[in-house]
């Protein structure tokens, strides 16, 4: 696998995130084994560069997937606000 041979640590959470990514903007590709092999070149070098700056005492970096996970969650958190003031004003869920 790709990933595992560029020293991704959680390669199915990477891709995970490349795939959530791309399906929320309809993202169309002429070759998608190319895109991957992008995302997880991007993938290792962003972690080196979060850890050089954790280790410069910067500020916390999150991971690709960490914040597709991120955005994932915000959305369920503003349907479920949404929801409950529709239910609580009497309109559809």
């Amino acid at each position: 696998m790709h990933a595992a041979a560029h020293g991704v640590a959680d390669a199915a959470r990477e891709f995970a995130a490349f795939a959530d990514y791309h399906r929320a903007r309809g993202s169309t590709m002429a070759d998608w084994d190319a895109a991957w092999r992008t995302w997880v070149r991007n993938a290792v070098a962003f972690a080196a560069r979060d850890r050089r700056s954790r280790e410069r005492g910067g500020g916390q970096y999150l991971s690709a997937a960490e914040k597709s996970l991120q955005g994932v969650d915000a959305l369920r958190e503003w349907a479920r606000e949404r929801d409950a003031a529709r239910a609580a004003d009497g309109g559809p869920a």
